[in-house]
């Protein structure tokens, strides 16, 4: 009896062991896509001085990201399919809902960011105006300051 019990409890811990696994395994992948999606945008926007062929900045950036959209599908598919097969008739299955959304979170918060940081990037260029509230002078265009 003492035994049974012994075993049970190690494969309950074991199938928890490989739930948690799985969830930052998943995680952890998800990390990687959204790197290499930053890593193409960087290729395309800043690209390299050096090309050997027209546009290779843009084909290498938009394959970059290409591949990261794809990863990034294929971990969503795994982890919905380990969860929905591995945990069936679980309250555990519904895991993936809190996963699923902060895959999104983080994903716009991403997105953000690097639209935050163009739009830095334009504002130290003088590319373009800040809004009225931000500017010290009426719509003129932030400019680059000389050291004395």
């Amino acid at each position: 009896m003492c035994n049974e019990v012994t075993i049970d409890k190690k494969a309950k811990f074991e199938a928890n062991s490989a739930l948690i696994k799985h969830v930052f395994d998943n995680l952890r992948n998800f990390f990687y896509s959204v790197t290499l999606t930053l890593i193409g945008g960087a290729v395309l926007k800043y690209g390299s001085d050096q090309s050997y062929f027209p546009y290779q900045n843009v084909v290498i950036g938009l394959f970059i990201i290409l591949l990261a959209v794809t990863l990034f599908a294929w971990n969503c598919v795994h982890g919905m399919m380990f969860f929905s097969i591995n945990l069936k008739n679980t309250w555990k299955r519904w895991l993936y809902v809190p996963l699923f959304a902060l895959y999104f979170f983080v994903a716009n918060e991403a997105f953000h960011i690097s639209i935050r940081l163009q739009a830095a990037q334009q504002l130290k260029d003088g590319v373009i105006t800040p809004p009225r509230a931000l500017s010290n002078k009426n719509s003129t265009p932030l400019k680059k300051e000389t050291p004395p």
